[in-house]
């Protein structure tokens, strides 16, 4: 995240704006009841205010590992369908993500529907790209 020249303060400079208005126009809303599975997991997402954004593949490919912007917006990124993830899968990318910037969800990290969700992203890229 660039600083504002001269004031100290962590606002985002014009750069970061920019890039933010590009995200937002290269990424849509996503229906977190639709993507993750009916759980506490949508009362955790609402009381930290957190949203749901998708992406098709290369944008997903390029936002996805901006973990600074995505923490900072209080995104949670998806694929859209074309990865045909299930909803643990989604759910384990959005746990994994949620783990990156919030210390008291670090415990909801997954393993093995994490490691699944990363190899058919990767194999759809491989697809896409």
């Amino acid at each position: 995240m660039l600083m504002e020249i001269g004031t100290g303060d962590a606002t985002p400079g014009l750069a970061e704006r920019i890039l933010d208005l590009l995200f937002l126009a290269t990424t849509s809303p996503g229906n977190a009841e639709r993507l993750l599975p009916a759980s506490r997991w949508h009362a955790v997402m609402r009381t930290s205010h957190w949203s749901v954004r998708v992406a098709g593949p290369r944008w997903f490919m390029i936002w996805s590992g901006d973990h600074v912007r995505l923490a900072r917006r209080r995104v949670i990124l998806l694929p859209r369908r074309w990865v045909g993830l299930t909803r643990a899968e989604n759910l384990a990318l959005a746990q994994d993500q949620l783990a990156r910037s919030e210390p008291e969800a670090r415990q909801l990290r997954p393993g093995l529907a994490l490691r699944e969700a990363q190899r058919r992203i990767g194999r759809a890229l491989s697809r896409h790209c």
